[in-house]
């Protein structure tokens, strides 16, 4: 796990006793893990051992964001037993993605749908085309250095080093998208698309990644593009809100500058708005800059948004098992597949990985068996390796 401690911590390609507290169902979009005696209370440091297992062998929630309160000393626990494991502990250091704040002990998986992953990255790619437009004007020399040194950073984790517990550890996040300065500390510009198990934390997210990062956050944007009942779509802005206190003293807070800005219609249709999604170049600029250039600012328009988003959700439709899939090269029929022999270790862990994704998939069906207090059932099955 990679939340980051002065020592012995996990992160992800970057910079014991438990204290039982059962998440709320909409919330968390996990089921109870029963202990091994038998008792029905809820274990989370085992039940995310488990999760983080399962879904290394293909078990996908239903939810996209999956919120845990661990006990004291879980986190340790957990780690400890994740190291234990080579091949799990390559998991979670490259491909799982979560978030940890070791001052409220909150663990969040995050599980983003086709959807988000098309919608972010079309949404990134649209602001690396402005930048690069901007890097190459050489009419205006000092801003096209600037565009030129701004790089994006797609969900590399954020460590906040400068908001440790008494115990040296540090808070994390795995953001949707992330754009900085090549020599800045921070990312200056966060994106993060949300959803309905996520949307009501984007204010607090926002809070962490602005106070957490002393500021030097400078801007986040909410993308809420899934409603269950809606098909609109929102854009919130937050900065630093920075100044004094009557008694001189000074003060760092978030404020939400843009708020629920809608880009599209309930019914998908578009809006009829020349409004646009703003995002000043001089939020990247270094604080000893001496630039003195009126600089730009990247604009997304909201229709572009909505086109984007659109495409996205065809996106999802083509690929998938449905009437709406898309096209396809067919091979001629009889044609041999020839596969690649595996291994002797190859057959072993393939062997290994298809037993421990059934054993996965029986503890959460006897646990959603179990617990009657949770309704109707909302996992998936684990998807066993062909």
């Amino acid at each position: 796990m990679k939340t980051a401690k002065r020592s012995g911590s996990i992160e992800k390609n970057t910079s014991a006793s438990t204290s039982p507290v059962l998440p709320s169902a909409p919330d968390s979009g996990v089921k109870p893990l029963l202990s091994s005696a038998g008792s029905s209370h809820f274990q989370p440091a085992q039940y995310a051992l488990k999760f983080i297992k399962a879904t290394k062998h293909g078990y996908r929630p239903d939810k996209q964001w999956i919120k845990l309160r661990l006990g004291p000393g879980d986190y340790s626990w957990l780690e400890d037993q994740i190291k234990a494991d080579d091949d799990l502990w390559g998991y979670v250091l490259h491909k799982l993605r979560f978030d940890y704040d070791p001052h409220s002990r909150e663990l969040i998986f995050r599980m983003p749908s086709a959807i988000h992953e098309i919608f972010i990255a079309n949404v990134v790619s649209e602001i690396l085309f402005q930048l690069n437009r901007l890097g190459i004007d050489t009419s205006k020399p000092e801003i096209a250095a600037l565009a030129r040194s701004i790089l994006p950073c797609a969900s590399t984790d954020i460590v906040f080093y400068s908001n440790p517990t008494d115990k040296q550890e540090y808070p994390k996040k795995s953001p949707d998208a992330s754009f900085g300065h090549e020599n800045a500390a921070y990312p200056s510009l966060i994106i993060e698309v949300s959803y309905s198990q996520k949307r009501k934390d984007l204010p607090r997210l926002a809070d962490n990644y602005i106070i957490g990062s002393h500021g030097n956050v400078r801007m986040v944007i909410g993308l809420d593009i899934e409603y269950r009942h809606s098909k609109g779509a929102t854009v919130s802005v937050w900065q630093p809100d920075e100044g004094f206190e009557m008694d001189g003293t000074p003060y760092l807070g978030a404020r939400q500058v843009v708020e629920c800005d809608p880009f599209r219609n309930g019914d998908s249709s578009p809006l009829s708005t020349d409004a646009a999604l703003t995002i000043p170049v001089s939020i990247f600029e270094p604080p000893t800059s001496t630039t003195h250039s009126q600089l730009p600012a990247i604009l997304i328009p909201y229709t572009t948004l909505y086109t984007i988003l659109n495409k996205a959700e065809i996106r999802q439709q083509v690929m998938g098992n449905t009437p709406q899939r898309g096209f396809e090269r067919k091979l001629v029929p009889g044609t041999r597949l020839k596969m690649r022999p595996l291994t002797p270790e190859e057959q072993l862990n393939d062997s290994d990985e298809a037993r421990y994704a059934m054993m996965e998939e029986d503890a959460i069906k006897k646990t959603d068996e179990a617990d009657g207090t949770w309704g109707e059932k909302t996992t998936r099955k684990a998807k066993r390796r062909e």
